[in-house]
């Protein structure tokens, strides 16, 4: 990749990084909610009508109720019990005294449910008034990851039916998907995604490969046609690299034609590296020939 102007890109360098800083945040902090206020989910609309026990209730059980009801409810068997009756799952957790515990359970019967009818997980959600509508659309998406194809169904008909959410619904699917390492498919949405979102998409998507597997995610954003694009995916992929194996990107980066992708993927490389092992990244300098500026730019606070 050859700019027409080093000189202007080297400019906008330190704010294409911040943006991308910012993205991933932005992207990261829509699975780590916290869910002040308890919900009191009501049964899905198909479900049949039971009477949900009160809360309260709990503390009159018998021990040995009350330890059949925990042997019931434990996150993996509401999972499992999900995925064909929902409407049982929700009662049993409706009836869960701790608010933590609660939690919990709410999510994996959320999980559990969209791996068999992520439309209607999603509807129920969405009509909870009290529900934390982040961690919930998280957790369903994290179900129906088990089919990439139906998640990526769902995230467009959220997108179409909640324009305002597109970029939310896009950030679930992308951290779903790279979850259970569909990084192509998940840069694929990215890449198609609206303009208005794409960029933050594209960040996510190509930093979360690039931390599982960087030479197949940079491969991929070399192959990107539009210009723009490739950019931000490029970006990317050195960001997340550099985070988790600066060595391997310094490395690698050395090997680039001479120019300002072989500077930015070098200066991220080193300055990772540095921080992570000062000894070894600067003995490493030292067997290694660099140019002026890439050596100041390395070194530089």
């Amino acid at each position: 990749m050859n700019p027409t102007s080093e000189t202007n890109r080297h400019r906008h360098i330190s704010k294409r990084v911040g943006t991308f800083i910012i993205a991933i945040l932005c992207i990261a902090a829509a699975f780590f909610l916290i869910l002040r206020d308890k919900p009191a989910p009501p049964a899905p609309a198909t479900a049949p009508t039971s009477t949900t026990p009160s809360r309260s209730s709990s503390a009159s059980q018998t021990p040995t109720a009350e330890a059949a009801r925990q042997a019931e409810t434990t996150a993996d068997s509401l999972e499992t019990l999900a995925e064909q009756d929902p409407s049982r799952a929700l009662t049993l957790v409706s009836a869960e005294p701790d608010i933590d515990r609660y939690e919990s359970l709410l999510q994996a019967v959320l999980r559990g449910w969209a791996r068999t009818a992520p439309d209607a997980a999603a509807n129920w959600a969405l009509a909870q008034i009290r529900l934390d509508q982040g961690r919930a659309m998280a957790a369903i998406f994290n179900g129906a990851n088990n089919n990439p194809a139906n998640a990526v169904l769902l995230a467009q008909r959220l997108s179409t039916q909640h324009p305002e959410e597109a970029g939310s619904y896009g950030s679930y699917l992308i951290f779903s998907l790279a979850h259970v390492g569909q990084f192509e498919l998940a840069a694929n949405y990215a890449a198609t995604s609206p303009d208005d979102i794409r960029t933050n998409l594209l960040a996510g998507a190509y930093t979360y490969w690039a931390r599982q597997q960087p030479e197949q995610a940079l491969h991929a954003a070399t192959e990107l046609t539009d210009p723009a694009k490739q950019d931000t995916a490029f970006h990317a992929v050195i960001s997340g690299w550099s985070s988790l194996n600066p060595q391997t990107l310094t490395n690698a980066a050395y090997q680039f034609p001479e120019g300002l992708d072989r500077t930015v993927a070098l200066t991220a490389g080193l300055r990772s590296w540095l921080e992570k092992d000062p000894a070894a990244a600067g003995e490493w300098m030292a067997q290694h020939k660099l140019t002026a500026k890439e050596t100041e730019r390395a070194l530089e606070e």
